[in-house]
């Protein structure tokens, strides 16, 4: 069931235009041929989804039923690195609530108290070669109405 749910969603995106000149960073890094649609369960999954970091990656349609009532979420892009060695999340700014810029991108970054193990299924659909998004604390880049987070792996 859980494999079917992610091979749904693990589909490429279309219709987003990311231009290099518009990141802060160095964008070469990204392989963006190979982005993925997802929804981000903020909170900590020690703490049923409570609290700062990312408590899951998951498809639209299981959010809903998956996820408790208290967990906030949003939709978000997948991007990995070129050597498949890590990822970055892309969020539109206009869908995140003040909420969760309060709480989850407090001074502009998103801190995970603990590492974040990466479903299989995206590890598979983006090539990544690590399966763990290391704790720690991550800046929030801004771009066209957008934030990036680029996470280290383990």
């Amino acid at each position: 069931m859980e494999r079917m749910l992610y091979t749904r969603i693990a589909q490429p995106v279309r219709g987003l235009v990311i231009s290099p000149k518009a990141w802060t960073s160095d964008f070469a890094e990204f392989c963006t041929e190979k982005l993925l649609s997802c929804e981000v369960v903020f909170g900590s999954p020690r703490m049923d989804c409570r609290g700062t970091g990312i408590c899951k990656l998951v498809g639209y349609s299981a959010v809903e039923a998956d996820t408790p009532r208290s967990c906030r979420h949003n939709k978000a892009f997948l991007m990995p690195t070129r050597d498949g060695q890590c990822l970055a999340l892309v969020f539109r700014q206009e869908l995140l609530c003040a909420r969760i810029l309060r709480t989850q991108f407090r001074n502009e970054q998103l801190t995970l108290k603990e590492s974040f193990r990466i479903p299989p299924i995206f590890i598979e659909s983006l090539g990544l070669k690590k399966k763990f998004l290391k704790a720690g604390s991550y800046a929030l880049e801004q771009f066209n109405g957008h934030f990036l987070i680029k996470f280290h792996c383990t």
